[in-house]
């Protein structure tokens, strides 16, 4: 055991979390659910990729359920 105040370690992948925005708009579900499982595999939170991940879903629904809303209105 050696004791030390800071230690580098080497890190294999890197992630860029601030591209995130950008990145989830211009990909499609399924490279987002293969992103989410690497990222989860190496035990980092993946939290903003799951909404993302839940607001593409979303979106194709919402169209529908204004339209059923809309309806009575006529």
């Amino acid at each position: 055991m050696t004791p030390f105040k800071e230690k580098d370690f080497p890190f294999k992948e890197t992630w860029n979390l601030s591209r995130e925005s950008s990145w989830t708009r211009q990909n499609g579900y399924s490279d987002l659910v293969a992103y989410i499982e690497k990222i989860q595999s190496a035990g980092y939170d993946s939290t903003r990729y799951v909404v993302a991940k839940y607001a593409k879903i979303s979106y194709a629904f919402m169209c529908l359920v204004m339209v059923l809303i809309a309806s009575p209105l006529r």
